[in-house]
């Protein structure tokens, strides 16, 4: 399915359907509704990692279809993670502030983190996996951001 254009197309539309689906499902279970604050920082994040990601691509990257659709699925994940992280921080933030916030409050945004961080672990078992396929100069690329992804993961759950 993934020799022809059509059959990568295809997959990459399922892919990121399932994406949308388990964005909206995971806002939902591990955060519920969004501030308007906690969604403009959200929002404000989004647009910074796509831009700066864009860059990245047009700079680095061999445009072959093949490349892109792995970029891009690279991208998808760990920006999920890095967009995610912070949206835990900020909710996380906003309860520590508040004197009267329960600790079963709290639980729900640290779960969503240490999923995140699992989340993590299992990406960069994978790529270190494939890094004899990938190269080992696009394999470090990848484990860059799979390392700023912990980082920042640690830096939540320190808080």
């Amino acid at each position: 399915m993934l020799q022809s254009e059509l059959g990568l197309f295809v997959a990459l539309n399922w892919g990121v359907s399932v994406y949308c689906l388990a964005t909206t499902l995971s806002t939902r279970l591990f955060l519920g509704t969004l501030s308007s604050r906690e969604a403009s920082r959200l929002t404000e994040r989004l647009v910074k990692y796509v831009v700066f990601k864009a860059v990245f691509i047009g700079a680095v990257m061999v445009p072959t279809l093949f490349e892109v659709s792995l970029w891009l699925c690279w991208f998808l994940l760990v920006g999920h993670m890095r967009l995610f992280l912070g949206a835990a921080k900020d909710r996380l933030e906003a309860l520590l502030a508040v004197p009267s916030s329960s600790a079963a409050g709290r639980l729900r945004p640290l779960a969503l983190v240490l999923l995140l961080l699992l989340a993590d672990a299992a990406a960069a078992a994978a790529l270190a996996s494939m890094a004899g396929r990938l190269g080992w100069r696009r394999a470090l690329l990848f484990a860059f951001d799979a390392a700023s992804v912990a980082a920042e993961g640690g830096k939540v759950l320190l808080r």
